[in-house]
C-alpha cells in the first residue's frame, strides 16, 4: 500500500458567508460570527492530525469593494476570531502570523491582531497564519522592490501550501498567497465556511492523504 503524503500546511479560503447567510436566513453578523467559531475547531483537527501550519484567508484586498455594512461585519468577525485564539496562545498552544498590510485595517482590528501577531510561543503544536488585507500583486512587488512592506506580506518561516481547500465550490483561488501555492493540491468544496466543521475538515485531509503526490517525476 503506498505511503500516505505528508501534510504540513493546510490553507483554507474562508468563503460563503453571504449565501450561508441568505440560504440560512441569517443576518451577516451572525454568518461572520459562525464562520470564525469553526476556526478553533480546524485548529484542534490540525493539532490531532499533527500538521504543523494552517493559513486562513479571511480578508484579501478585493473585500474592499463590498458594501460598507458586509465589511464591517468581517472586521468584527476579525476581533471575534482573536478573542477566540488568546487563550490558545496564552496557554503556548499556538503561534499566530497576521499577514497583510497593516494600514488599512480599522484601529480595533489592529489593535485585536497585533498582541497576537508580537507574542512568540515556543513549539507551538500549530502555526496560524491569519491573511487579513493581503493582496498578491502588492506582496510580489515588495518582494522584487525588497520593501519594508514585506515584513508584513510575508509569513517568515512558513512553508508551502501541500492543500488549499475553498468553500462555496468557487473554483479559484481569489488571490491568496500564489508564492505558497505552488505544488498545493486544490480542494473545492459545497457549502460556505460556516459548515466547514471538524467533520469537513478530516474529510479534506482524507482525501488529500488518498493523492498521488508525484511533484513531477
Amino acid at each position: 500500500m503506498p505511503e500516505r503524503p505528508e501534510l504540513q500546511h493546510l490553507a483554507v479560503c474562508a468563503d460563503g458567508n453571504r449565501r450561508w447567510a441568505k440560504r440560512t436566513r441569517s443576518t451577516l453578523d451572525e454568518s461572520y460570527s459562525a464562520a470564525v467559531r469553526r476556526i478553533p475547531g480546524v485548529i484542534e483537527v490540525c493539532r490531532t492530525r499533527r500538521i504543523p501550519y494552517l493559513s486562513l484567508q479571511v480578508f484579501n484586498r478585493s473585500n474592499w469593494a463590498r458594501e460598507r455594512s458586509e465589511i464591517d461585519a468581517a472586521m468584527r468577525a476579525v476581533v471575534l476570531l482573536c478573542r477566540l485564539l488568546e487563550t490558545a496562545v496564552e496557554r503556548q498552544q499556538i503561534n499566530v502570523h497576521w499577514v497583510g498590510a497593516r494600514s488599512r485595517v480599522p484601529g480595533e482590528v489592529r489593535e485585536a491582531l497585533e498582541p497576537l501577531h508580537q507574542t512568540v510561543v515556543s513549539n507551538p503544536a500549530v502555526t496560524v497564519s491569519l491573511y487579513v488585507d493581503y493582496d498578491p500583486v502588492e506582496h510580489i512587488a515588495a518582494a522584487a522592490r525588497h520593501s519594508e512592506l514585506m515584513s508584513e506580506l510575508e509569513p517568515c518561516g512558513v512553508p508551502p501550501v501541500d492543500l488549499f481547500v475553498r468553500t462555496t465550490r468557487e473554483f479559484r483561488t481569489s488571490g491568496f498567497d500564489p508564492l505558497r501555492l505552488v505544488s498545493a493540491e486544490l480542494l473545492f468544496l459545497d457549502g460556505g465556511v460556516p459548515e466547514f466543521d471538524q467533520a469537513a475538515a478530516h474529510g479534506a485531509v482524507d482525501w488529500y492523504q488518498s493523492r498521488n503526490r508525484t511533484f513531477g517525476t
